[in-house]
């Protein structure tokens, strides 16, 4: 899981152009919720 992680930190995006770090990843991945956030908003 780590390195997958660490692979989308590198090199895909969540939304657009919205990039997240590798722990954002793990994150979202351990709740099954791809998500980026840019302060208030949410893009699913």
């Amino acid at each position: 899981m780590d390195e997958l992680c660490e692979w989308c930190a590198e090199n895909d995006t969540v939304f657009a152009d919205i990039k997240a770090t590798k722990d954002e990843w793990k994150e979202m991945l351990d709740i099954d919720f791809v998500h980026a956030k840019i302060g208030n908003t949410v893009f699913i």
